[in-house]
This record gives C-alpha cells, sequence and structure tokens, in this order.
C-alpha cells in the first residue's frame, strides 16, 4: 500500500491518439511555452502518445492532482490510461506533517506521561492525512470529468 494517494482511471474516445493528444493540448497552457492558452484549465507537457497534466490552479493548494496519462489507439478510437497523483509537493507536505505529528505523539508518550496528548498529536495526523486524501479525491474527479469534457466537445 503506498502512503500518498493514487488512483488509475480508463477513458475510452471515438477520437484517434493524435486527435485525443491535440484536444487536450488545446485546454492545457504548455509549462515553458511563451505562449498563452486562452481558457486553459490544465498546465502540463506533451510527450509521443503520453501526457503530464494538472489543473491550473489560482491559489497553492496542497492536494493538486498530476494526471500521467498514456493513449493507445484502437480500432474505433483511442483508450487513455489515467494515473492521478498526488503532485510532489503535495507528498512532502504529507510526509512531513505526519512524521512531525508521530514524532510529537511519541515524545509525549515515551518522554513526559502525557497519554491524553499523544492521543491529540496522533489524532491530527489522521486527521490531517484524512482531509488531504478526500480533498486529492475530490480535485482528481474534478479534473477526470474536466477531461472528459473537453473530448467530448469535439462531437459537439
Amino acid at each position: 500500500m503506498r502512503f500518498a494517494p493514487v488512483m488509475r482511471h480508463t477513458l475510452v474516445s471515438g477520437l484517434s491518439c493524435a486527435e485525443v493528444l491535440y484536444q487536450i493540448e488545446q485546454s492545457t497552457q504548455v509549462i515553458d511555452d511563451e505562449y498563452i492558452t486562452e481558457n486553459a484549465r490544465f498546465n502540463g507537457r506533451f510527450f509521443n502518445a503520453s501526457f503530464r497534466i494538472s489543473p491550473k490552479i489560482r491559489t497553492p493548494q496542497n492536494a493538486v492532482p498530476l494526471l500521467v496519462g498514456k493513449v493507445e489507439d484502437t480500432s474505433r478510437g483511442s483508450i487513455i490510461f489515467l494515473t492521478i497523483r498526488l503532485f510532489p509537493a503535495g507528498v512532502l507536505y504529507l510526509k512531513v506533517s505526519t512524521l512531525l505529528c508521530m514524532l510529537v505523539g511519541m515524545i509525549f508518550l515515551l518522554l513526559s506521561p502525557q497519554f491524553s496528548n499523544a492521543c491529540i498529536a496522533f489524532g491530527l495526523g489522521i486527521i490531517n492525512y484524512l482531509i488531504l486524501y478526500v480533498n486529492f479525491r475530490m480535485r482528481a474527479q474534478q479534473a477526470v470529468s474536466d477531461l472528459e469534457e473537453i473530448l467530448a466537445q469535439v462531437g459537439e
């Protein structure tokens, strides 16, 4: 089991691999690009038949999902395999905050017999993890639905 949350999702599209990548790229601000994309929903990079994108945010957030996608052609369109991870800065935040809460809890338990304070420290660590996990899942589901909406706009 992984410490940081990870989700997997598969999308099926009637578009070819090149068309899928083109449609996603039209709604993505390419990182290190001098051109600004109007109405961009994502930031990211594109490769041969894959991409790494994240939702465009206005304020700093700890639960930003990173969508790593691989597109494969089929006889009737394409299949998009998504792996949705927590952004690396979010993983660092999660590890440091959880470790800090666990260390404070161990100090309260071992060095001074304050069982109630130790329980509070452990509880705060668990609550912090759960809040970040739930927030990540909500943002990941929103990002996937935005991606589905982008791919569905072609048929309109």
